[in-house]
Formats: structure tokens, C-alpha cells, sequence
């Protein structure tokens, strides 16, 4: 067996030992709702939704952050000041 196949075997292992350690019902209480699923459905689905949030609100941020060209664009020609900002 080479490296590559015992770590997949082991990384198998933890997976089962985890998925038959989260099969409990639980509830979840969102506003008037409430959702009943296995523990091994809702982590992986709250992890997922939070990093789609986040990848969401890094997109955001991203576009209201002036590029560098649009900053040079805004100085006046005949301007002498370097930026005082450092990269």
C-alpha cells in the first residue's frame, strides 16, 4: 500500500467514526420554524451556508475597494505629493 491510499483509509475511518457519533435528531428554532434532521446534516449544511456568506460578503467588500489605477486617475497631473499609503 502506498501513502496515499492509508491516509484515504484513515481519513475514511474518522468519517465513519464522526457520522455514527452525529446520527441523534436534533432541533433548530429559526424565528417560527423549527427543523428536525440529523446532527450529521446540519453541520456540514450550517458550515456550508456560512461560507457562502462569506465568500458573498468578501465579493462585496471587493468591489467598493478602489483599484490602484482608479486612485492615480483621481491626483491632479501636475501633482508633486507622493501617496502617503505604502504596499
Amino acid at each position: 500500500m502506498n501513502f496515499k491510499s492509508i491516509v484515504s483509509i484513515i481519513l475514511f475511518t474518522l468519517l465513519l467514526i464522526v457520522a455514527f457519533q452525529n446520527m441523534a435528531n436534533i432541533s433548530i428554532q429559526i424565528l417560527f420554524w423549527e427543523v428536525r434532521a440529523p446532527q450529521l446534516l446540519i453541520l456540514p449544511t450550517v458550515f456550508l451556508l456560512g461560507m457562502l456568506v462569506g465568500m458573498l460578503l468578501a465579493r462585496q467588500s471587493k468591489r467598493k475597494e478602489p483599484s490602484h489605477g482608479e486612485e492615480r486617475g483621481k491626483r491632479k497631473e501636475g501633482a508633486s505629493q507622493p501617496d502617503s499609503r505604502q504596499f
